[in-house]
């Protein structure tokens, strides 16, 4: 126990009570998500978007859409995503006016799993997705 609250705590991972909200509700249950925010030069955001990006295959596997937020746009860097709102992921995820660096996990389930100011290893983001609390397999309610 003491462990895992150590590793939420240096990862930076917040409560599970927080969700994306609706500005990512076309990934619910579907993907799982990681948002990179920054501006315009930021090397933080460039070095974490090619440690992703070089992991394509990972990627892949745990079904991961990655997305850019930057100056008012979101570009999708790994998957695709369509008609997304910059404005409305920020408010959403709680990063407003990012003037260095932020990412964000986002899990299947709509969970916030991680909001770090610094980059991190693509290992440590799908650990993530692993183990008891990422539900792998856990489905939409029905009805």
């Amino acid at each position: 126990m003491w462990t895992k609250s150590l590793v939420a705590e240096i990862l930076g991972e917040p409560s599970l009570s927080q969700t994306a909200g609706s500005s990512l509700a076309q990934f619910e249950w579907r993907n799982r998500v990681i948002v990179i925010f920054s501006d315009l030069t930021n090397e933080k955001a460039a070095r974490q978007e090619k440690l992703l990006l070089a992991k394509h295959r990972e990627l892949a596997r745990h079904d991961v859409v990655v997305l850019r937020v930057r100056d008012g746009c979101v570009v999708p860097l790994y998957g695709a995503g369509g008609d997304l709102d910059a404005r409305q992921i920020r408010e959403d995820l709680d990063v407003n006016e990012v003037r260095d660096f932020t990412v964000v996990v986002v899990g299947r389930d709509g969970s916030v799993r991680l909001h770090a100011n610094e980059p991190k290893k693509p290992d440590e983001l799908f650990a993530l997705f692993e183990g008891g609390n990422a539900a792998p397999n856990r489905h939409a309610p029905e009805g």
